[in-house]
């Protein structure tokens, strides 16, 4: 059983989605992330809101971002499933402005630096958490394919799915190798 087929279960095509394995190079956010994503998910949500040009590129012209986060090498933990709603320009001002990012920021988040980074605005994306497999946040964890590139951004979602708890990962056929997951941009 793969993530692909949890999608299509609610007739969601695997296409639409974007796969984002968060693993934030700011050690006390990493660590702290996690317990953003369980504890305030608004914090979290405005964490994958807004991201580099490659994948703001992607994001445009896809419904779904299906959201892990990285604990350890090859693996990640479900969060949610995000629908892509609309999205705004935001100034290096208007970004430090968002109370969430001045949280983070507590976190040692370096966020959006304008033009050090060759842009003088990024875009913000309204993300709706929906009600995709709910109850296994913080409790699904995935197989996440090693590749070349950046890794953090899938469009591909042939991610093979490992546990949920001992009773349901029992329940699930062990996946087929070989499977291939394609990069997209990082986050």
């Amino acid at each position: 059983m793969n993530l692909n087929d949890l999608l299509r279960a609610k007739s969601i095509d695997p296409e639409q989605v974007l796969v984002f394995r968060h693993r934030p190079f700011e050690p006390e956010l990493n660590n702290v992330l996690p317990w953003l994503a369980s504890k305030k998910p608004d914090i979290f949500n405005a964490y994958q809101q807004t991201q580099g040009p490659k994948v703001e590129k992607a994001m445009l012209s896809t419904a779904y971002v299906a959201s892990f986060i990285g604990r350890e090498p090859g693996k990640a933990v479900f969060v949610g499933l995000y629908s892509i709603g609309a999205s705004k320009p935001l100034t290096l001002t208007e970004y430090w402005q968002v109370p969430a990012h001045i949280e983070m920021k507590a976190f040692g988040m370096k966020g959006f630096r304008g033009e050090d980074e060759g842009s003088s605005s990024v875009l913000w994306f309204d993300l709706e958490l929906k009600d995709f497999y709910a109850s296994w946040k913080g409790k699904l964890i995935v197989h996440w394919p090693r590749r070349s590139g950046h890794g953090g951004v899938g469009r591909i979602t042939t991610i093979c799915l490992s546990l949920l708890c001992s009773k349901i990962a029992r329940l699930t056929p062990p996946c087929r190798r070989g499977m291939k997951s394609r990069s997209h941009g990082k986050s």
